[in-house]
């Protein structure tokens, strides 16, 4: 999860840490395990809002993404999602794809990877489809797995991967990451076992000194550290606006 993505007891909901203080901030979370081959799917439903200070309408993303670290999902390549507004998002680009959806609609979000490796990537609304939105040829993904995702601001979730219980009928031939043959699945990095074994790096300097210059080379250089960079500009990142939103208090 981002870190200021708060998951509740029952592991399949969550909202941003800080909704109430900072409504526009960005948070998200992947699912444990990503896949290579079949078809997966799972469900999400946006349960709530925050009444007192209320977007005009609510974005949020549902996609899935092959980064082994989290991102600001549909902006960056190889990240594909669908939100609120009705708009399918990649490599920061959007455009118009089915029709919006607010709180208390499902949406089912389905990839089929080909044994070719070739990528199909579908959606679906409180039970009906709203077509194919993303088609991946194998050169695209190189074989790597792609990791459902969740995105959202300003609401809290909730996710539904029970094969048994589904909230709306799966297509056929479709199936959670739970049931999906253990070969076919991938398992994102662990964290760590202790407290003891994480690492903080606080930098001191003046402005324009080249303390994130640094900061990102050293990421660069031990990447299996998997350091999260905070600072202004991070927050702010995640705090981007697109030109259709309006706030209204």
């Amino acid at each position: 999860c981002d870190l200021h993505f708060d998951v509740d007891s029952d592991g399949r909901s969550g909202q941003p840490l800080f909704w109430e203080t900072f409504p526009l901030l960005w948070s998200g979370c992947r699912m444990t395990h990503g896949f290579c081959q079949g078809k997966v799917g799972f469900e999400m439903i946006e349960k709530k809002k925050k009444i007192f200070f209320l977007l005009k309408k609510i974005i949020l993303s549902m996609l899935l993404s092959n980064k082994k670290k989290l991102v600001l999902s549909g902006e960056v390549e190889l990240s594909y999602g669908f939100d609120g507004r009705g708009r399918i998002v990649t490599g920061g680009k959007e455009e118009a794809f089915g029709e919006p959806f607010t709180e208390g609609d499902v949406i089912g979000c389905y990839a089929f990877i080909s044994e070719s490796g070739e990528a199909t990537l579908s959606f679906h609304k409180n039970g009906r489809s709203l077509g194919a939105a993303f088609h991946l040829n194998s050169s695209t993904l190189g074989g790597r797995d792609l990791f459902p995702h969740v995105l959202c601001k300003n609401c809290s979730v909730s996710v539904n991967l029970d094969p048994e219980a589904p909230w709306h009928p799966s297509p056929a031939g479709f199936c959670t990451l739970l049931t999906l043959p253990p070969g076919q699945r991938t398992r994102a990095p662990l964290p760590t076992a202790s407290k003891s074994e994480c690492e903080v790096l606080m930098m001191v300097g003046l402005p324009g000194s080249g303390k994130t210059h640094w900061a990102q080379a050293h990421m660069l250089q031990n990447p299996r550290k998997r350091y999260n960079l905070l600072s202004t500009n991070s927050i702010l990142n995640c705090m981007r606006v697109r030109k259709s939103i309006k706030i209204t208090v």
